[in-house]
Protein backbone atom coordinates (compact mmCIF):
# COMPACT_ATOMS: atom_id res chain seq x y z
CA UNK A 1 0.00 0.00 0.00
CA UNK A 2 1.50 3.80 -0.83
CA UNK A 3 0.51 6.84 1.01
CA UNK A 4 -0.17 9.38 -1.62
CA UNK A 5 0.07 13.02 -0.48
CA UNK A 6 -1.93 15.97 -1.82
CA UNK A 7 0.73 17.51 -3.57
CA UNK A 8 1.70 14.33 -5.20
CA UNK A 9 -1.94 13.44 -6.47
CA UNK A 10 -2.57 17.18 -7.41
CA UNK A 11 0.63 16.93 -9.68
CA UNK A 12 -0.61 13.56 -10.97
CA UNK A 13 -3.54 15.03 -12.02
CA UNK A 14 -1.96 17.75 -14.02
CA UNK A 15 0.21 15.67 -15.98
CA UNK A 16 -2.63 12.62 -16.41
CA UNK A 17 -5.37 14.87 -17.32
CA UNK A 18 -5.12 14.42 -21.09
CA UNK A 19 -5.61 11.10 -20.58
CA UNK A 20 -8.62 10.92 -18.34
CA UNK A 21 -11.27 13.23 -20.37
CA UNK A 22 -13.96 11.24 -20.64
CA UNK A 23 -14.77 7.59 -19.23
CA UNK A 24 -13.61 6.23 -22.70
CA UNK A 25 -10.34 7.63 -22.93
CA UNK A 26 -9.91 6.33 -19.08
CA UNK A 27 -11.36 2.91 -19.64
CA UNK A 28 -8.53 3.11 -22.80
CA UNK A 29 -5.70 4.54 -20.54
CA UNK A 30 -6.08 2.03 -17.81
CA UNK A 31 -6.25 -0.70 -20.20
CA UNK A 32 -3.27 -0.08 -21.86
CA UNK A 33 -1.23 0.21 -19.27
CA UNK A 34 -2.68 -2.56 -16.73
CA UNK A 35 -4.43 -5.01 -19.40
CA UNK A 36 -7.73 -6.05 -19.49
CA UNK A 37 -7.68 -8.81 -17.09
CA UNK A 38 -6.40 -6.32 -13.89
CA UNK A 39 -8.90 -6.92 -10.96
CA UNK A 40 -8.54 -3.41 -9.54
CA UNK A 41 -10.50 -2.09 -12.66
CA UNK A 42 -13.40 -3.79 -11.48
CA UNK A 43 -13.21 -1.58 -8.41
CA UNK A 44 -12.73 1.76 -10.20
CA UNK A 45 -15.74 4.19 -10.51
CA UNK A 46 -15.28 5.40 -13.77
CA UNK A 47 -18.17 8.58 -13.82
CA UNK A 48 -17.73 12.22 -12.32
CA UNK A 49 -15.00 15.28 -13.12
CA UNK A 50 -11.59 14.65 -13.81
CA UNK A 51 -11.46 16.10 -10.37
CA UNK A 52 -13.04 13.62 -8.55
CA UNK A 53 -12.42 10.76 -10.75
CA UNK A 54 -8.44 11.04 -11.10
CA UNK A 55 -7.67 10.83 -6.88
CA UNK A 56 -9.70 8.20 -6.35
CA UNK A 57 -8.50 6.19 -9.37
CA UNK A 58 -4.63 6.85 -7.98
CA UNK A 59 -5.46 5.99 -4.57
CA UNK A 60 -7.45 2.42 -5.62
CA UNK A 61 -4.28 2.24 -7.85
CA UNK A 62 -1.97 2.61 -4.73
CA UNK A 63 -3.66 0.36 -2.35
CA UNK A 64 -3.26 -2.58 -5.28
CA UNK A 65 -0.33 -4.95 -5.38
CA UNK A 66 1.85 -2.98 -3.16
CA UNK A 67 1.66 -0.27 -5.13
CA UNK A 68 2.48 -2.56 -8.52
CA UNK A 69 -0.40 -1.59 -10.32
CA UNK A 70 -0.35 2.14 -9.62
CA UNK A 71 3.43 1.71 -11.04
CA UNK A 72 2.74 0.15 -14.28
CA UNK A 73 0.11 2.84 -15.06
CA UNK A 74 2.62 5.82 -14.49
CA UNK A 75 5.33 3.69 -16.29
CA UNK A 76 2.70 3.24 -19.06
CA UNK A 77 2.15 7.44 -19.02
CA UNK A 78 5.47 8.07 -19.26
CA UNK A 79 6.23 6.30 -22.87
CA UNK A 80 3.32 8.47 -23.71
CA UNK A 81 3.62 11.88 -22.78
CA UNK A 82 6.93 14.62 -23.65
CA UNK A 83 10.08 15.17 -21.70
CA UNK A 84 8.90 17.44 -19.23
CA UNK A 85 6.47 15.56 -17.50
CA UNK A 86 9.02 12.26 -18.33
CA UNK A 87 11.38 13.54 -15.64
CA UNK A 88 7.92 14.66 -13.48
CA UNK A 89 6.76 11.22 -13.43
CA UNK A 90 10.54 9.87 -12.89
CA UNK A 91 10.71 11.73 -9.44
CA UNK A 92 7.26 10.98 -8.66
CA UNK A 93 8.29 6.92 -9.01
CA UNK A 94 11.74 7.50 -7.45
CA UNK A 95 9.64 8.98 -4.20
CA UNK A 96 7.02 6.16 -4.62
CA UNK A 97 9.88 3.31 -4.96
CA UNK A 98 11.86 5.47 -1.98
CA UNK A 99 9.07 3.68 0.74
CA UNK A 100 10.05 -0.14 -0.28
CA UNK A 101 11.62 -1.95 -3.46
CA UNK A 102 13.45 0.67 -4.22
CA UNK A 103 15.61 -1.20 -6.69
CA UNK A 104 13.15 -2.08 -8.89
CA UNK A 105 12.93 1.49 -10.06
CA UNK A 106 16.33 2.84 -9.51
CA UNK A 107 17.31 3.58 -13.50
CA UNK A 108 13.76 5.58 -14.32
CA UNK A 109 15.55 8.59 -13.69
CA UNK A 110 18.81 7.64 -15.46
CA UNK A 111 17.67 7.48 -19.11
CA UNK A 112 19.63 9.95 -21.24
CA UNK A 113 17.27 9.66 -24.50
CA UNK A 114 13.56 9.49 -23.02
CA UNK A 115 13.14 7.73 -26.43
CA UNK A 116 15.61 5.03 -26.54
CA UNK A 117 13.65 3.12 -24.39
CA UNK A 118 11.49 0.72 -25.89
CA UNK A 119 7.96 1.52 -26.42
CA UNK A 120 5.02 -1.77 -25.77
CA UNK A 121 2.80 0.40 -27.28
CA UNK A 122 2.07 2.64 -30.56
CA UNK A 123 0.19 5.59 -29.44
CA UNK A 124 -2.43 6.73 -32.56
CA UNK A 125 -3.35 10.17 -32.47
CA UNK A 126 -6.88 10.79 -34.25
CA UNK A 127 -7.23 14.46 -34.92
CA UNK A 128 -10.87 15.92 -36.91
CA UNK A 129 -11.87 18.90 -38.34
CA UNK A 130 -14.82 19.47 -39.97
CA UNK A 131 -15.92 23.74 -39.46
CA UNK A 132 -19.95 24.21 -39.40
CA UNK A 133 -18.54 26.34 -42.80
CA UNK A 134 -17.61 23.27 -44.92
CA UNK A 135 -19.24 20.33 -45.68
CA UNK A 136 -20.11 17.64 -42.93
CA UNK A 137 -18.20 14.66 -42.50
CA UNK A 138 -18.77 11.53 -40.82
CA UNK A 139 -15.90 11.75 -38.35
CA UNK A 140 -17.82 10.59 -35.70
CA UNK A 141 -17.75 7.02 -37.82
CA UNK A 142 -14.28 7.30 -39.03
CA UNK A 143 -13.09 7.22 -35.41
CA UNK A 144 -15.58 4.69 -34.31
CA UNK A 145 -14.45 2.33 -36.88
CA UNK A 146 -10.78 2.51 -36.69
CA UNK A 147 -11.40 2.52 -32.90
CA UNK A 148 -13.81 -1.07 -33.27
CA UNK A 149 -11.10 -2.54 -35.56
CA UNK A 150 -8.42 -2.22 -33.47
CA UNK A 151 -10.36 -3.56 -29.98
CA UNK A 152 -11.20 -6.80 -32.14
CA UNK A 153 -7.22 -6.85 -33.51
CA UNK A 154 -5.01 -9.75 -32.25
CA UNK A 155 -2.30 -7.12 -31.45
CA UNK A 156 -4.58 -4.64 -30.07
CA UNK A 157 -2.63 -4.20 -26.69
CA UNK A 158 0.43 -2.78 -28.80
CA UNK A 159 -1.99 0.32 -29.88
CA UNK A 160 -3.52 3.17 -28.01
CA UNK A 161 -5.97 5.88 -29.73
CA UNK A 162 -6.53 9.44 -28.64
CA UNK A 163 -8.88 11.30 -30.56
CA UNK A 164 -9.31 15.43 -30.54
CA UNK A 165 -12.15 16.54 -32.17
CA UNK A 166 -12.66 20.27 -33.62
CA UNK A 167 -8.88 20.99 -34.05
CA UNK A 168 -7.84 24.46 -34.10
CA UNK A 169 -4.22 25.21 -34.57
CA UNK A 170 -3.47 25.50 -30.92
CA UNK A 171 -5.27 22.09 -30.35
CA UNK A 172 -3.19 20.45 -33.05
CA UNK A 173 0.41 21.34 -31.61
CA UNK A 174 -0.77 21.07 -27.53
CA UNK A 175 -2.11 16.98 -28.86
CA UNK A 176 1.39 16.55 -30.30
CA UNK A 177 3.02 17.72 -26.91
CA UNK A 178 0.10 15.57 -24.67
CA UNK A 179 0.82 12.42 -26.46
CA UNK A 180 4.33 12.31 -28.58
CA UNK A 181 2.27 9.50 -30.84
CA UNK A 182 3.95 7.48 -33.24
CA UNK A 183 1.07 7.81 -35.86
CA UNK A 184 -1.00 10.61 -36.49
CA UNK A 185 -4.13 10.33 -38.32
CA UNK A 186 -5.85 13.56 -39.67
CA UNK A 187 -9.64 13.18 -41.00
CA UNK A 188 -11.00 16.48 -42.46
CA UNK A 189 -10.80 19.11 -45.71
CA UNK A 190 -7.90 19.57 -47.52
CA UNK A 191 -7.21 22.65 -49.54
CA UNK A 192 -4.63 21.48 -52.09
CA UNK A 193 -1.82 23.96 -52.42
CA UNK A 194 -3.74 26.27 -49.50
CA UNK A 195 -3.08 23.62 -46.71
CA UNK A 196 -5.20 21.45 -44.71
CA UNK A 197 -8.27 22.73 -43.41
CA UNK A 198 -8.46 23.12 -39.33
CA UNK A 199 -10.89 25.51 -37.20
CA UNK A 200 -10.88 28.95 -35.82
CA UNK A 201 -12.35 29.57 -32.15
CA UNK A 202 -15.61 30.07 -33.66
CA UNK A 203 -15.69 26.99 -35.02
CA UNK A 204 -15.16 27.73 -38.81
CA UNK A 205 -12.17 26.67 -41.36
CA UNK A 206 -8.98 28.12 -40.48
CA UNK A 207 -6.16 27.53 -43.01
CA UNK A 208 -2.75 25.89 -41.94
CA UNK A 209 -0.14 26.28 -44.94
CA UNK A 210 1.69 23.55 -45.94
CA UNK A 211 5.21 25.14 -44.67
CA UNK A 212 3.43 25.46 -41.14
CA UNK A 213 2.55 21.48 -41.13
CA UNK A 214 5.68 20.39 -42.50
CA UNK A 215 8.21 22.37 -39.91
CA UNK A 216 5.78 21.28 -36.72
CA UNK A 217 5.61 17.37 -37.94
CA UNK A 218 9.69 17.50 -38.61
CA UNK A 219 9.87 18.74 -34.70
CA UNK A 220 8.18 15.34 -33.76
CA UNK A 221 10.34 13.31 -36.14
CA UNK A 222 12.95 13.35 -33.00
CA UNK A 223 10.30 12.33 -30.76
CA UNK A 224 9.36 9.26 -31.94
CA UNK A 225 6.60 10.18 -34.45
CA UNK A 226 6.92 7.59 -37.38
CA UNK A 227 3.66 7.91 -39.78
CA UNK A 228 1.47 10.49 -40.81
CA UNK A 229 -2.56 9.70 -42.34
CA UNK A 230 -3.78 12.98 -43.85
CA UNK A 231 -7.09 11.80 -44.48
CA UNK A 232 -8.30 14.73 -46.47
CA UNK A 233 -8.91 16.05 -50.00
CA UNK A 234 -5.51 16.91 -51.99
CA UNK A 235 -3.48 16.36 -49.68
CA UNK A 236 -1.16 14.74 -51.14
CA UNK A 237 0.76 18.39 -51.35
CA UNK A 238 1.14 18.64 -47.63
CA UNK A 239 2.24 14.85 -47.94
CA UNK A 240 4.95 15.33 -49.89
CA UNK A 241 6.65 18.30 -47.55
CA UNK A 242 6.16 16.10 -44.57
CA UNK A 243 7.80 13.24 -46.21
CA UNK A 244 11.27 14.86 -45.71
CA UNK A 245 11.27 14.53 -42.28
CA UNK A 246 8.48 10.96 -41.52
CA UNK A 247 9.28 8.08 -42.63
CA UNK A 248 5.52 7.27 -43.66
CA UNK A 249 2.92 9.93 -44.97
CA UNK A 250 0.00 9.07 -47.00
CA UNK A 251 -1.74 11.81 -48.71
CA UNK A 252 -4.51 11.95 -51.74
CA UNK A 253 -4.69 12.81 -55.05
CA UNK A 254 -7.97 14.06 -55.83
CA UNK A 255 -11.21 14.94 -53.38
CA UNK A 256 -12.10 11.30 -51.92
CA UNK A 257 -15.26 10.65 -50.43
CA UNK A 258 -16.49 10.04 -47.12
CA UNK A 259 -17.22 6.45 -47.59
CA UNK A 260 -13.64 5.77 -49.62
CA UNK A 261 -11.90 8.06 -46.39
CA UNK A 262 -13.86 5.47 -43.83
CA UNK A 263 -12.82 2.20 -45.73
CA UNK A 264 -8.98 2.93 -46.37
CA UNK A 265 -8.80 4.29 -42.80
CA UNK A 266 -10.30 0.63 -41.62
CA UNK A 267 -8.19 -1.05 -43.74
CA UNK A 268 -5.65 0.59 -42.53
CA UNK A 269 -5.37 0.08 -39.11
CA UNK A 270 -6.59 -3.94 -39.35
CA UNK A 271 -3.32 -4.41 -41.03
CA UNK A 272 -1.22 -2.61 -38.49
CA UNK A 273 -3.40 -4.53 -35.59
CA UNK A 274 -2.85 -7.44 -37.11
CA UNK A 275 1.13 -7.05 -36.66
CA UNK A 276 1.78 -6.08 -40.07
CA UNK A 277 4.27 -3.01 -41.55
CA UNK A 278 2.70 0.61 -42.61
CA UNK A 279 3.48 -0.08 -46.31
CA UNK A 280 0.94 -3.20 -45.59
CA UNK A 281 -1.12 -0.86 -43.68
CA UNK A 282 -1.86 1.30 -46.76
CA UNK A 283 -2.18 -2.06 -49.55
CA UNK A 284 -5.02 -3.24 -46.75
CA UNK A 285 -6.29 0.31 -46.93
CA UNK A 286 -6.30 0.22 -50.30
CA UNK A 287 -7.94 -3.00 -50.87
CA UNK A 288 -10.70 -1.91 -48.40
CA UNK A 289 -11.63 0.58 -51.03
CA UNK A 290 -12.08 -1.48 -54.05
CA UNK A 291 -13.25 -4.20 -52.26
CA UNK A 292 -16.45 -2.38 -51.48
CA UNK A 293 -16.74 -1.04 -55.27
CA UNK A 294 -15.96 2.13 -54.62
CA UNK A 295 -13.57 3.47 -57.57
CA UNK A 296 -11.26 5.78 -55.41
CA UNK A 297 -8.41 2.86 -54.56
CA UNK A 298 -6.15 4.46 -56.28
CA UNK A 299 -6.78 7.97 -54.73
CA UNK A 300 -4.47 7.52 -51.06
CA UNK A 301 -0.59 7.99 -51.96
CA UNK A 302 1.53 6.61 -49.49
CA UNK A 303 4.89 8.29 -49.29
CA UNK A 304 8.30 6.60 -48.28
CA UNK A 305 11.02 9.42 -46.71
CA UNK A 306 14.37 8.60 -49.26
CA UNK A 307 17.82 8.35 -47.30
Amino acid sequence: MVNLDSSTINELVEILRPFLESERERQSFLIAGLGTGTPVLQHIDWGGSVATFAPQMLRKLADYGEKQALCQVLEYARSQVGIDKQQRIDKILASISSNKHQDEFQDLGKLENPQSSSRQTKTILFLASSPTDEDRLSLDKEVREIEEGLRRSQQREKFTLQQRSAVRPDDLRRALLDFTPQIVHFSGHGSGKHGLVLENDLGEAQLVSTEALANLFKRFAKRGLECVVLNACYSEIQADEIVKHIDYVVGMNNPIGDDAAIKFAVGFYDELGAGWSYEDAYDGGCDAIALQGIPEEHTPILKKKSN
